[in-house]
């Protein structure tokens, strides 16, 4: 799933985008990237029982989210300002990259959630994507 919303995000990204400015698309990114962090807000306040039962109701894992989600969500927000303010300029091949790049940011975030991967060594890759991604727009 997280394959597939990283194309379309960055598709409705660049079609509300395109022709902008850069500060309307950092403006753009902050919300985008905020309203992802009030939607998971409820799962950092859960009690872990909570999100067990939930995980067993629903047949699937469910992360728990602790000061190590908390940073991602900052890296998330960052890396929205990033990509919105790329891709302001309108550029298919800039879309394409920037498709690709949040699709594998997405994957490999779902199989952290799931405990495929170590989910500390995942942030940590994260992080600098998204730091890169935030500076490269900003240059």
């Amino acid at each position: 799933m997280g394959i597939i919303a990283g194309v379309v995000q960055e598709i409705v990204k660049f079609l509300f985008l395109r022709g902008h400015s850069a500060v309307f698309g950092a403006s753009f990114g902050f919300g985008f990237g905020t309203a992802e962090v009030i939607m998971l807000l409820p799962l950092v306040f859960m009690d872990e029982d909570i999100l067990e039962e939930m995980s067993e109701r629903f047949s699937m894992p469910l992360p728990k989210l602790s000061l190590t989600g908390l940073v991602e969500r900052h890296f998330a927000v960052m890396f929205h300002v990033g990509t919105s303010m790329l891709l302001t300029g309108g550029s298919l091949p800039v879309l394409l990259a920037l498709a690709v790049l949040h699709s594998i940011v997405d994957g490999l975030g779902n199989l952290g959630n799931i405990g495929k991967i170590d989910v500390k060594k995942f942030e940590t890759f994260f992080g600098f994507v998204s730091i890169s991604v935030f500076l490269i727009a900003v240059r």
